[in-house]
């Protein structure tokens, strides 16, 4: 689990399933993607300060593009809350 404390990360699926948690969403939330082609449904966005999460629960590699938007952009405005991979 993490949030960025000033951008607004929006993640765009790809190919492959998500699920994500998040502060404020009670359900885990699954898109799913068979067309390479992007689609506006394909979008997760969270508002800076958001906790969450993104896994792949399927099979298929899960390909997804993160965009950044806001006042600042640097890789210290990250705040870990959970890490499972030491970071």
């Amino acid at each position: 689990m993490y949030r960025f404390l000033k951008p607004t990360p929006t993640h765009l699926l790809s190919r492959g399933s998500i699920k994500t948690k998040a502060t404020g969403i009670q359900n885990t939330i699954h898109i799913k993607s068979t067309q390479r082609v992007p689609r506006r449904t394909n979008l997760l966005i969270f508002r800076a300060g958001t906790v969450h999460r993104l896994e792949n629960p399927g099979k298929i590699p899960l390909e997804i593009i993160e965009v950044q938007s806001g006042t600042y952009l640097g890789e210290d405005d990250i705040v870990r809350l959970e890490d499972n991979y030491g970071r």
